[in-house]
């Protein structure tokens, strides 16, 4: 589990796109794994993602030894409503793992309400 925000998720990603210090084979080999998950895995963004499109997803969880609380994390790329998104839900302070990721489907969803709200942009 890495120490960041949502949106220097999001922007690194673009970011990253951008730069030419991981070559196409290393990001290739990333996108891959995040397209292959186990089952078990395949909750979060994903939840959100347009019925019968591809997804790609990485998700974290960690329970806190300090307060017994749980941080669950969602960062993925998704089709929904016909558009292309990239998504990162951060949470923490969950008391299972089970209600951090409901939590984090939750922000998920809205996240893509405020989206479908949105014209897609021309292009």
């Amino acid at each position: 589990m890495t120490r960041s925000d949502a949106g220097g998720r999001v922007h690194g990603r673009q970011r990253r796109r951008r730069e030419t210090a991981v070559g196409r084979d290393a990001r290739a080999y990333v996108r891959g794994l995040m397209e292959r998950v186990v089952p078990e895995q395949a909750w979060g963004v994903p939840a959100v993602a347009d019925a019968g499109t591809a997804w790609a997803v990485k998700n974290g969880w960690l329970p806190r030894d300090a307060t017994g609380l749980w941080v669950v994390h969602g960062v993925g790329r998704v089709t929904a409503g016909g558009r292309a998104c990239l998504m990162a839900v951060l949470s923490d302070g969950n008391a299972t793992k089970a209600l951090g990721v409901t939590l984090v489907e939750r922000a998920a969803r809205a996240a893509r309400a405020a989206f479908e709200e949105r014209p897609a942009p021309a292009g």
